[in-house]
């Protein structure tokens, strides 16, 4: 627990603060789950507009609001040009070092918006989830959430009671926004929401001890799982 709030910390001090059991095959490539009434993708996301191959494959570390350009790869190349447009014109991580700690100038709220943005690296019917659907998650009231194992590698699996249908997050650490280094995967976990928190943004955050819904700073490249996007027919 320590060490989890002393990583928050680094992020800039942000403030922390039943439906059916179907499981319904998408485009023949990806199975949705419905956990506590949102329906959840089974994989993170790769590259633009792709899923991963397996549940405990890490996926893109994606900057908050970039579309997948290349710089969510975990080996892409880094730069500390700020970009002054929505869509930088290379695939580098941007690193940025001092407030409001975003990779974009001026910071734009709406890059991952109410409805799915061409900046959203989410598949076809897929977006990145809300704040509320990722509490939806962390509700232990209807969702069963444990520290686990599988494949060799660490994460949560996260239940619903009422239907025992469930998913697998890995813990694939962040990227970190000051130096574009990779750390703390298999002891951590961060997951990306679309809904801004002032200079921050919403996100999932985990490690064996904690689970739920926190604000982190927008330059960071963390992991994103995707809900049903509401206007397809999923």
């Amino acid at each position: 627990m320590t060490v989890a709030f002393a990583l928050l910390t680094a992020f800039a001090a942000c403030k922390k603060d039943k439906e059916s059991n179907d499981v319904v095959p998408v485009t023949g490539e990806e199975e949705g789950v419905v956990i506590n009434g949102v329906r959840w993708a089974t994989r993170n996301v790769g590259a633009h507009g792709q899923f991963v191959a397996k549940p405990e494959d890490f996926g893109g570390y994606y900057q908050w609001g970039r579309r997948g350009d290349g710089h969510e790869q975990p080996t892409s190349g880094t730069t500390t040009t700020l970009s002054n447009t929505d869509t930088p014109s290379h695939g580098n991580f941007i690193i940025v070092q001092e407030d409001p700690f975003d990779w974009r100038t001026p910071p734009n709220n709406n890059l991952w918006g109410a409805t799915k943005t061409a900046n959203d690296p989410s598949p076809a019917n897929w977006r990145v989830p809300t704040y509320e659907e990722l509490a939806s998650l962390a509700d232990t009231n209807y969702v069963t959430s444990v520290w686990t194992t599988e494949n060799g590698v660490n994460g949560y699996r996260c239940t619903d009671k009422a239907t025992d249908n469930s998913i697998f997050l890995p813990a694939a650490g962040p990227r970190y926004y000051s130096n574009g280094f990779l750390g703390t995967a298999g002891a951590y976990g961060y997951y990306w929401s679309r809904s801004p928190y002032g200079i921050c943004a919403y996100s999932l955050d985990f490690s064996s001890g904690y689970f739920g819904v926190a604000s982190s700073i927008r330059g960071l490249g963390f992991s994103i799982r995707c809900v049903a996007d509401q206007s397809s027919e999923l």
